[in-house]
């Protein structure tokens, strides 16, 4: 990794650490062949030493969404219109195993790159990038298997399909920069690493994987209900499944969660920004 760092052509276009976010995206595109090799080096460090392999790949997303069936299948399946409880339960996962995943590895992706990032120069935003783009092969998965059930279960899907891979793509710009911003903490808070398994175990309760939205909101009043999808993966959610199912969503609410994601977004590009120039220092 260290001899791609100094030998890649691409970097050495890079004559300056970033001044501000603009030139952060100009050092980020001149980097892409970085982000290849951190990718690349992200996935063999997955896999060393496993004898099943990319079989994980698979098991895992299909044991959550047993578990999910078996558990709450009789408390909600009589809430989300008649459509098969395993099919509304993937489509929730679509976006949670992403964004859980996501948080978790951005989130520690400075510590974990302590050695490199002390030893030479480079972009170090291209980091959670890598780890964003780690978590698109689990996406993948998951999509997968998503499909597959709408074949199985011979749901139709509507036009409404067509916006699914721009759904998909903010998800992933959101995920970033959620797990950027926890990187940024976890730097300087080092305890908050021991707790971020644990707030994914719960936020995989507040956000709507395993029940509709309206579970929610339909108990609250009105203004409150916007509250709820300050959480931007609630309005992604829902995006999915007016998407993919066809089921009404709530137009203001995803609006409002699109919007927290983008200030999300904004904020920890900015704050990386500002600690770049003295990131192996405080870490």
């Amino acid at each position: 990794m260290l001899s791609e760092l100094k030998t890649n052509s691409s970097y050495k276009r890079l004559s300056s650490k970033p001044i501000n976010v603009l030139e952060s995206l100009i050092q980020i595109w001149y980097s892409l062949e970085l982000i290849k090799a951190f990718v690349r080096r992200d996935i063999k460090i997955r896999y060393a030493q496993t004898s099943l392999g990319v079989i994980w790949l698979f098991a895992q997303p299909l044991a959550y969404l047993f578990a999910i069936f078996f558990v709450f299948n009789t408390s909600f399946e009589s809430r989300i219109d008649n459509l098969p409880y395993s099919l509304f339960a993937a489509t929730g996962l679509m976006i949670w195993t992403y964004v859980s995943f996501t948080t978790t590895q951005t989130g520690n992706s400075l510590l974990g790159s302590l050695e490199i990032i002390r030893k030479t120069y480079f972009p170090r935003i291209i980091i959670p990038i890598a780890k964003s783009i780690l978590g698109l092969i689990d996406l993948s998965v998951i999509c997968f298997f998503t499909f597959v059930l709408l074949m199985y279960h011979q749901v139709s899907i509507s036009m409404n399909i067509l916006a699914l891979p721009l759904i998909l793509f903010f998800t992933t710009i959101v995920s970033m920069g959620i797990g950027t911003l926890v990187s940024i903490l976890i730097v300087r808070f080092r305890d908050l690493q021991h707790i971020i398994p644990f707030s994914m175990q719960l936020g995989l309760f507040i956000s709507p994987v395993i029940y509709p939205s309206t579970v929610v909101t339909n108990d609250l009043p009105g203004y409150l209900q916007y509250v709820y999808y300050l959480n931007p993966v609630s309005g992604l959610i829902d995006a999915v499944r007016w998407s993919i199912l066809g089921l009404e969503v709530n137009i203001m609410g995803v609006v409002i969660s699109c919007a927290a994601g983008l200030i999300i977004l904004s904020i920890s590009m900015l704050l990386f920004n500002r600690i770049e120039r003295d990131l192996s220092d405080k870490l």
